[in-house]
């Protein structure tokens, strides 16, 4: 086998690790993600009573700050029980994702509590389904 062979032969075998590697990797994430989708959905309807203390705390007086002075089309990234839905500016159209369809439920119940039209969908934050630019804003809490 002369030298450009074995630099041929080399490189499949770096390919092949590294397609079994990036594969690896995936099949990790998706169970880390179908972990984190099964705790949420377990905790839901516990999720808000929880969060409770922090909500007094601090994030009631946040929320409105982090939605002040946008407008469009927003997202809301892990919209969870839906808690920032009465601080979406009026007017606009905002599209709640969560990984979670318990806490899509919840969020659900609190769709009336927002002055802006509201779209709930289910889906993973990182591996979003959208075309390039098609939110205004973002926002995750």
């Amino acid at each position: 086998m002369g030298r450009e062979e074995r630099h041929v032969e080399h490189d499949r075998q770096a390919i092949a690790i590294s397609r079994n590697c990036a594969h690896d990797r995936l099949m990790a994430m998706t169970e880390d993600t179908h972990n984190l989708r099964r705790r949420y959905d377990r905790i839901a309807p516990l999720y808000d009573l929880l969060d409770l203390p922090f909500e007094y705390a601090r994030y009631r007086r946040i929320r409105p700050l982090l939605f002040r002075g946008l407008s469009g089309r927003i997202l809301d990234a892990g919209v969870g029980t839906g808690r920032n839905m009465p601080s979406y500016p009026p007017a606009s159209e905002v599209v709640g994702v969560d990984l979670s369809s318990a806490m899509l439920k919840r969020a659900e119940h609190r769709r009336h509590l927002s002055p802006a039209a509201v779209q709930l969908m289910e889906m993973d934050v990182t591996q979003l389904n959208f075309a390039d630019a098609s939110f205004d804003a973002a926002v995750a809490t």
